[in-house]
């Protein structure tokens, strides 16, 4: 029933052209423009996901190929992101890195933005904040706190993204560093 059949054998040329065009404007009706493609609101650049593609900007180290075992903590990494930002802690040699590593890259799909911020110093994360929000097409600022606003303000205005914050000495170093905003989610690792 969605097909329609028009017979053009055995017409010329120019008739069966015709015919065709005459088919084609009368059995369709289409909107005088495109549609605008749903997307994410507000974000132009977005454009359209497609499942299985990755993320649309990333910086993800490879994870490791001998990584075995955690699914459960990789499973339970998942449901605690639902409240958009935690901590993973502990003494340094046990696998924090790795399993946010491991996390990340398995989960990449489900996100348009996964960043890798080595987060031991401040200068070096803000580096690497600095160049996503080139990436992000976040006008270039001399005030580094002006552009580090203007970047938690396109993640605000964007949804499904990952930061990863890896290695981060204390709270009050990262909390400038911090996305205000509930449309993506926030992972740090730390000896803290």
């Amino acid at each position: 029933r969605t097909r329609v059949y028009l017979d053009l054998v055995g017409l010329s040329g120019d008739t069966a052209r015709q015919r065709l065009w005459d088919a084609v404007s009368q059995s369709r009706l289409k909107p005088p423009s495109e549609p605008e493609y749903p997307g994410v609101p507000g974000v132009a650049e977005a454009g359209p996901r497609y499942p299985g593609h990755g993320p649309e900007i990333t910086n993800l180290p490879a994870r490791s190929p001998v990584f075995v075992g955690r699914g459960t903590l990789l499973e339970g990494l998942y449901e605690q992101l639902q409240a958009h930002r935690i901590v993973i802690h502990g003494l340094g040699g046990i696998g924090k890195t790795e399993l946010v590593l491991q996390y990340a890259n398995l989960r990449s799909d489900a996100y348009e933005v996964v960043w890798w911020n080595p987060a031991s110093r401040t200068a070096t994360a803000v580096a690497s904040l600095a160049t996503l929000a080139q990436r992000l097409r976040v006008r270039e600022r001399a005030d580094q706190d002006e552009m580090l606003a203007e970047l938690m303000e396109a993640l605000r205005r964007r949804e499904h993204w990952l930061l990863v914050y890896d290695n981060a000495e204390a709270p009050e170093q990262l909390l400038p560093l911090l996305p205000h905003a509930d449309t993506g989610h926030v992972l740090i690792t730390s000896r803290n």
